[in-house]
């Protein structure tokens, strides 16, 4: 009973014309071959895996701790300082910026273009404990850094406490 209801469990031995296929297997059938043309058509060469590289639409960031502040950097190749916007709500840091096509000459065609444009969006939450007045972003080089200094109170040193045995 229970593998009558799994159709693509059955092994068939006759080839059978796709209008005599149950209809929950013709839909399963489709929807793999959907995805298949989808995500696995290389030729497209749209899909990050066959651009090569880190995808510019979703840069990687690296956050680092110290007792005095939270350093936030990230890579942005190919971005000016204007391209970018960098908040700070409550204790959530937002990254933002686009990256906008050149104009192009008329009499210039292009023949290969594995640039990337658009825009990204990354929030991060930040532990408490910080001081948002004294927020720091720098841009040098393509490289995105922001300091957010630690309160006085938040820096207290942890007491140590001593363990004795019985």
């Amino acid at each position: 009973m229970v593998k009558s209801l799994m159709p693509w469990k059955r092994r068939q031995t006759a080839v059978a014309r796709p209008e005599d296929r149950h209809p929950i297997e013709l839909l399963h059938r489709q929807m793999n071959q959907l995805f298949d043309d989808f995500f696995l058509d290389a030729g497209r060469g749209w899909w990050p895996d066959t651009l090569g590289g880190a995808d510019f639409l979703n840069p990687e960031f690296e956050i680092e701790e110290s007792d005095d502040a939270v350093t936030v950097t990230a890579d942005l190749p190919g971005l000016e300082e204007k391209d970018l916007e960098v908040s700070l709500d409550e204790n959530v840091l937002t990254v933002s910026g686009e990256r906008t096509e050149e104009t192009r000459d008329e009499k210039r065609h292009r023949i290969l273009s594995e640039r990337r444009y658009g825009s990204f969006r990354r929030s991060f939450e930040l532990p408490s404990g910080l001081e948002p007045d004294q927020v720091k972003a720098s841009f040098k080089r393509g490289v995105l850094t922001i300091t957010i200094p630690r309160k006085p109170e938040a820096r207290a040193p942890s007491r140590r406490i001593p363990v004795s045995g019985e």
